[in-house]
């Protein structure tokens, strides 16, 4: 145990001693700047954004930045490649101003969050939008008895009150009867609210 413990701390060291040449060599080249604030890096600036804001990506970051980088760098035309490509911020801000942007992102709420957001963008026709204004106006989930069961894994077990489950277990019941976009649309719609009905966050529970 005490080898083991020994063993730690000096892999601990070499890893800080790794870390300040890497500080030193590149130190020339760092400088803090002002401009780059939290609210500007990080996604509490997406808070105030159509679209970016409706789902919590805590990882991401801000369409703001993307632009502010877009802008400071006078990049106004080429193809942008985000490696990983998140929530698809990156991909969505490029696109917006002209620029092909293509993105990988191995995490599957990444890629649902992207394939949701390029559906709201250019794959919705009028009944579409008006099959999902009336389910906006009424509370479908509730008047169905035809369920699709949570699938749980033993850590998830007990996240929801039961009445919260019992509705959500009703809602996906009820859009597995709509068209794919509409379906995608109201997925989305249910993943961006699972953490508020339910005990848990996705900072650590």
């Amino acid at each position: 145990m005490i080898n083991s413990s020994v063993n730690v701390a000096e892999r601990l060291l070499e890893i800080n001693n790794l870390d300040r040449e890497l500080f030193n060599y590149f130190q020339d080249k760092l400088l803090d700047s002002e401009q780059l604030s939290r609210t500007l890096v990080s996604f509490q600036g997406n808070k105030n954004q159509p679209v970016y804001r409706w789902y919590k990506y805590k990882e991401g970051f801000s369409v703001d930045l993307i632009v502010y980088l877009l802008e400071k760098y006078g990049i106004k035309q080429g193809k942008i490649l985000d490696p990983f490509a998140g929530s698809g911020t990156t991909l969505f801000a490029a696109a917006a101003r002209g620029l092909s942007a293509d993105g990988i992102e191995l995490l599957p709420i990444g890629q649902e969050l992207i394939i949701t957001r390029q559906i709201l963008e250019n794959g919705l026709n009028s009944d579409d939008i008006h099959r999902l204004e009336y389910w906006s106006n009424h509370s479908l989930w509730q008047q169905v008895d035809d369920k699709v069961k949570l699938l749980e894994l033993p850590i998830t077990q007990g996240a929801y009150p039961q009445e919260n489950q019992a509705c959500i277990e009703s809602y996906l019941g009820l859009i597995a009867q709509e068209n794919e976009r509409v379906q995608a649309i109201l997925k989305f719609a249910l993943l961006s609210i699972l953490e508020s009905i339910s005990y848990t966050r996705k900072d650590g529970q």
